[in-house]
């Protein structure tokens, strides 16, 4: 099963502000990582943790490992499923007084070097956008 964090932020998926119109392959923060593991987000996090500094380049995934061990951003797909399950988790979330799931989070999939996947929208958006970041663990 699965656990969503009782907890959320906003964060960039990237942090780098100088993406520009040039493509640089020397800064990790501006590569496409191939991050395409729809069904578990666990397989992009680690590709992300092989990164140096990753902490500091990579925010929302950095959130989601400061949660503890196991914590991790979710795939697009387990957050299509929490989706699709919204009214029966914001009533359990609403009873530990966490904050309800919102309309749209970050996904660990990447678009291309300078987008990932919003699930909710489903659209891929700027990596350097706050947006939604929730946690999720695998048990």
């Amino acid at each position: 099963g699965k656990i969503l964090s009782l907890v959320q932020t906003r964060l960039p998926w990237a942090a780098d502000k100088n993406f520009g119109s040039l493509f640089h392959r020397d800064n990790p923060a501006k590569q496409f990582h191939g991050l395409t593991d729809e069904q578990n987000g666990m397989n992009n996090q680690m590709a992300i943790v092989q990164i140096a500094n990753w902490q500091e380049k990579y925010p929302a995934f950095a959130w989601c490992v400061s949660l503890g061990e196991g914590w991790y951003l979710p795939s697009q797909q387990e957050l299509s499923l929490l989706m699709d399950s919204r009214s029966v988790v914001n009533a359990t979330l609403t009873m530990h007084n966490a904050p309800i799931v919102e309309e749209q989070y970050w996904s660990s999939i990447e678009f291309n070097e300078k987008f990932a996947w919003v699930v909710g929208m489903r659209t891929p958006l700027n990596k350097l956008g706050d947006y939604p970041v929730r946690a999720v663990y695998a048990f």
